[in-house]
């Protein structure tokens, strides 16, 4: 399994698919407006949509939850969103069901409390790594991140993706090293239906990704920033 960003770099780097998509960058595009749980955002219609939230009848009858609820690619630019929810559970209910759970909870803690809160979040940008890229060797590197909403439960994480590239470089003491390119990720996440004995305890969170370069750009740097600008979360 290569991981959604691994199909992403795949395909953008075939040209003819990319130029089948949108011929020209700078051309305007409607926007369609997503809801996937608890947010809700916008989207360029001619971004390729390949994973959809699930139906009623698909929550019924899966027994785990699906882990991605919305992928969507522009393979101009190699920008990728998703949607991601992971089950909680305590360690007993772990030790259970390693198959159904995602995280365990912190004993007689909850999650992303002001004590716990920097290791939720590392291991929280593990688990993208896990997830997203480790068919491609990247690793994900924590920059910043920020409170936000009414109860302070929102997250808001700024953080860097390193990809090898395939090439190799000189460097300016004659020594060979890895290429490797960017990634500018942002993400939102919160808990939903927290409790400390873990039940239904879920995270959900909102991954917007592209290469550091294309955030540079005027015309597609203005259209990623207005997709973060327009995600919202009414939990």
């Amino acid at each position: 399994m290569t991981g959604f960003l691994g199909a992403v770099l795949l395909v953008s780097s075939n040209s003819s698919a990319a130029n089948a998509v949108s011929d020209d960058p700078t051309k305007a595009s409607t926007d369609v407006t997503v809801e996937v749980e608890d947010f809700s955002f916008s989207i360029p219609s001619n971004w390729k949509v390949f994973t959809k939230p699930p139906s009623s009848n698909e929550k019924m009858t899966k027994k785990k939850p699906m882990q991605t609820l919305f992928s969507a690619i522009d393979f101009q630019s190699g920008s990728v969103l998703t949607v991601v929810q992971e089950q909680a559970c305590n360690v007993q209910e772990y030790a259970q069901s390693q198959n159904i759970c995602d995280v365990v909870l912190p004993s007689g803690k909850v999650l992303f409390s002001e004590e716990t809160l920097p290791k939720d979040l590392s291991k929280l940008i593990i688990r993208h790594d896990d997830r997203d890229n480790t068919a491609l060797q990247g690793t994900t590197k924590l920059n910043s991140y920020q409170l936000e909403g009414v109860n302070q439960n929102i997250v808001n994480v700024v953080a860097t993706t390193t990809l090898p590239s395939g090439g190799t470089y000189r460097d300016t003491m004659g020594i060979d090293r890895l290429s490797t390119i960017d990634r500018d990720v942002k993400a939102k996440v919160v808990v939903l239906d927290q409790s400390s004995e873990g039940k239904g305890t879920r995270i959900l969170s909102l991954w917007l990704s592209a290469p550091s370069d294309e955030w540079q750009k005027p015309i597609m740097g203005f259209k990623l920033n207005e997709i973060w600008k327009n995600v919202n979360c009414q939990a």
